[in-house]
C-alpha cells in the first residue's frame, strides 16, 4: 500500500525578476524542492506577454509541509509589502514520497 503525506501546495504568480527571492526563501524555510515555469497571461495587472524581460511572469510551485506553511506565508506577505504584485495560490494536497512506495520483488 502506498502512503500519501498532506502537503500544502503554493503556486506564486509573479514577476520574472522575483525568482531569486522566491528561490531564497525556499531554501531559508528548507523547502525540499520548487519548480519554476515561464507564464503569460492577463489579470488585474492588464496583459502580459512575456515578449521582453520587463512583461515576463514565472509560475513558481513549492510543495510545503504544514509546519513549515505559516513562515513561508510570512515571508511571501513581506514580499508583497514591499510592493511586489504576486498572486499566491494554496492547495491542500496529498503527496506520494519515493520513501512510501513499497515494491514487490518480480516474480522469477
Amino acid at each position: 500500500m502506498v502512503k500519501l503525506v498532506s502537503e500544502k501546495l503554493i503556486r506564486i504568480i509573479a514577476a520574472a525578476e522575483l525568482e531569486s527571492q522566491l528561490v531564497d526563501l525556499s531554501k531559508r524555510r528548507s523547502v525540499s524542492g520548487y519548480t519554476v515555469v515561464d507564464a503569460r497571461g492577463a489579470g488585474a495587472s492588464g496583459i502580459q506577454p512575456g515578449l521582453m524581460d520587463i512583461d515576463s511572469n514565472i509560475l513558481f510551485l513549492m510543495v510545503v509541509p504544514p509546519g513549515q506553511f505559516d513562515e513561508v506565508m510570512e515571508d511571501l506577505a513581506k514580499i508583497m509589502r514591499r510592493g511586489h504584485h504576486m498572486m499566491v495560490l494554496v492547495s491542500d494536497i496529498e503527496v506520494m514520497r519515493r520513501k512510501n512506495v513499497v515494491t514487490d520483488k518480480p516474480s522469477v
